[in-house]
């Protein structure tokens, strides 16, 4: 299961650093508006450190990182597709 398309997960994730930063997070919309799909958020999780690292990764970094897996991948191995998360849409009709 992927968490970052977990809601719950999300949400606890989003909740905690808002907490570690004293309750308030302001985000711009010019802050979301700048953020498109070539640009990435890597999750690593270190059970032995009990934490968690997200990293933003700009296209130009994550095509960097994808072609270096690339090159230590086996020829045949075929990666999953990117899929992105369905916008959450109200069910009751209007």
């Amino acid at each position: 299961m992927n968490v970052l398309k977990d809601p719950d997960f999300l949400f606890t994730l989003l909740a905690a650093v808002m907490k570690r930063n004293g309750g308030d997070l302001e985000i711009l919309e010019e802050d979301l508006l700048a953020v498109d799909m070539s640009e990435a958020v890597a999750l690593h999780y270190d059970p032995v450190e009990g934490k968690i690292i997200l990293k933003f990764l700009s296209a130009e970094k994550l095509s960097k990182t994808l072609a270096k897996q690339a090159s230590t991948m086996p020829q045949d191995y075929t990666p999953p597709a990117l899929s992105l998360v369905p916008e959450l849409e109200d069910d009751e009709e209007e």
